[in-house]
């Protein structure tokens, strides 16, 4: 009788310790595959995002990221550049015309694709 009391006990000990264990999943609510049961965040979520450079004044710009990727705003124009992926974040270095010697720093912005879409204007 004690064996069964001490075995009925243990499955109630172990069944309540498996039912406290949160479900894990994106908890960020911009991300694509977030998950509305997802009590903990797991690290997967997985974001589309886009940073537009939108440029007010008569010149040219170039944008650098810190990946490496060069793009030019054309002036009165507008960039946008696609962001996507987890944890996919960049920071972009602004400068004035296509390049060269002359070329002069204007400023820098930082986007992450799961902060959803982001204008920066340059002017």
């Amino acid at each position: 009788m004690k064996i069964r009391n001490l075995l009925i006990a243990s499955i109630i000990v172990a069944i309540t310790f498996a039912s406290c264990k949160k479900e894990q999943g994106c908890t960020n609510s911009i991300a694509d595959n977030y998950s509305i049961t997802a009590e903990e965040d797991n690290g997967s979520c997985y974001c589309n995002g886009k940073i537009t450079f939108d440029n007010y004044v008569n010149e040219d710009y170039t944008i650098v990221s810190s990946t490496g990727n060069t793009w030019v705003v054309d002036a009165y124009g507008v960039k946008d550049i696609e962001l996507d992926g987890v944890g996919n974040c960049r920071t972009y270095t602004i400068y004035d015309g296509y390049g060269g010697s002359n070329q002069q720093w204007i400023g820098e912005a930082e986007h992450c694709a799961c902060d959803g879409n982001k204008t920066i204007n340059i002017n």
